[in-house]
């Protein structure tokens, strides 16, 4: 596997896969995308900033893990590269050490990814697709702890469909 992404970025590997969830029938629909709704999460509200476009969440709260879709940024000719740069910078600047994630496709479209550890107990993982001149950004914070979090997280990325 490759130890840099593509614009040079240590990566952070992630464990492997160690569950196959469940996803429903019911797709989760946002501003230009859609997504199965992992079985046993529902759809909710989290007081973030911003606010979210889409929000799922386990229903058994004793989980602690969210997926959330940033609203999209319009970035015009910028690049996959350029949108998650800027993501990556506004950590560095909270005081945060981002890693990349392994570059993956998420609707046929490429995307890049970052990694940040909060705390022992709180991980982001985001993924960022750039469709339509808009800049995407995918989240899953959880408690690497609990790994099956980002087997399901993993597996809506693989239902994601664009427009």
């Amino acid at each position: 596997a490759p130890t840099t992404d593509s614009a040079g970025h240590r990566i952070q590997q992630l464990p492997a896969p160690s569950s196959h969830p469940a996803l429903s029938e019911e797709r989760v629909r946002g501003f230009d995308y859609s997504y199965l709704k992992p079985v046993g999460w529902s759809e909710g509200e989290r007081d973030l900033d911003p606010p979210p476009d889409t929000l799922v969440q386990p229903d058994d709260t004793d989980v602690p893990a969210f997926i959330a879709v940033e609203r999209p940024i319009r970035i015009g000719t910028s690049s996959l590269k350029e949108a998650v740069e800027r993501l990556r910078t506004g950590f560095e600047d909270k005081g945060f050490r981002p890693m990349a994630a392994p570059e993956r496709q998420i609707g046929g479209y490429s995307a890049m990814g970052i990694v940040v550890d909060q705390s022992d107990v709180l991980r982001h993982v985001y993924y960022v697709a750039v469709y339509a001149e808009q800049a995407f950004a995918i989240r899953l914070t959880y408690d690497p702890a609990h790994p099956e979090s980002l087997d399901v997280y993993r597996a809506v990325l693989d239902s994601w469909s664009w427009g």
